[in-house]
């Protein structure tokens, strides 16, 4: 139901919650390693972030958010490590704050990393 594993909890959440695990769920991560080279990783962003935000966005809305972010901080300088502060200090904060405003009462963690 909702995606929710046994009809109870969010996947995020439920990892640790043992009565569920002849549900599905293992605590074995799926782990996969990608080599990117500087000119394919260039202006990339691993965004983790937990269901509360999942549930407000789309994948494709928060890239676009996320560059929304990159565009306003860009604007106000040409200095990567001024743009970086920038970033640290909005990008995240920005996606938690949009996921509240379209009405996620779920736990909402958001964090953006920039390659």
């Amino acid at each position: 139901r909702h995606g929710r594993v046994a009809g109870q909890l969010s996947v995020s959440r439920s990892l640790g919650d043992h009565h569920l695990k002849d549900g599905g769920v293992s605590c074995v991560p799926d782990v996969s390693v990608v080599t990117l080279e500087t000119a394919d990783a260039c202006g990339a962003v691993l965004l983790i972030a937990s269901d509360g935000l999942w549930d407000a966005f789309k994948d494709e809305e928060a890239a676009e958010l996320l560059r929304c972010c990159v565009t306003a901080a860009s604007s106000k300088t040409s200095d990567a490590e001024a743009v970086a502060a920038d970033l640290k200090g909005t990008a995240a904060e920005t996606l938690v704050r949009q996921a509240k405003e379209r009405g996620s009462r779920d736990n909402i963690l958001a964090l953006a990393v920039f390659l």
